[in-house]
């Protein structure tokens, strides 16, 4: 069964909605293990803000080509 295509929830999510919604489109749920979605969520939103937030300059390119 194929997922359906998710919108960004905030500004900054732009690569994990991305890398996820790739992931959807390119295999059937049943055959998404977990530890894909875990490692995506948790290399994306790397990026620090000038206030020192993290997360709020959303993914480097660097996380993303890895």
């Amino acid at each position: 069964m194929k997922n359906p295509l998710h919108y960004q929830l905030s500004e900054y999510d732009c690569g994990p909605t991305a890398m996820l919604d790739e992931i959807s489109f390119l295999f059937p749920r049943e055959d998404i293990p977990p530890e894909v979605i875990r490692n995506i969520m948790l290399y994306c939103l790397d990026c620090y803000s000038i206030e020192g937030v993290p997360g709020k300059s959303g993914t480097s390119m660097a996380a993303m080509m890895f």
